[in-house]
């Protein structure tokens, strides 16, 4: 493992489900700025596609996947913003 990732947190075998839902549909944003949400279509065919049909455990995927691109979506924003101090 390279040294630069030697201390990154590391996913709980509870969530690995959820981090690859959403890591898989992170991919599916529609191409351009500013980023978009994950789809609630493309979540409904993903849980389709794994066959999770019960429907609490569609809920608490849509839940928790929201929560997470909800962070990303955040985090994009504001890297994409000039600092405050960047020259006008």
């Amino acid at each position: 493992m390279p040294p630069a990732l030697a201390g990154r947190p590391e996913v709980a075998p509870w969530a690995e489900p959820y981090w690859r839902c959403f890591l898989e549909l992170a991919r599916e944003r529609p191409p351009g700025p500013p980023p978009a949400a994950i789809s609630l279509a493309a979540l409904r065919h993903w849980l389709d596609e794994e066959g999770i049909a019960y429907p609490l455990a569609r809920g608490e995927f849509r839940e928790i996947v929201a929560h997470l691109d909800d962070a990303w979506l955040a985090h994009a924003r504001k890297a994409a913003q000039p600092p405050e101090d960047a020259p006008r």
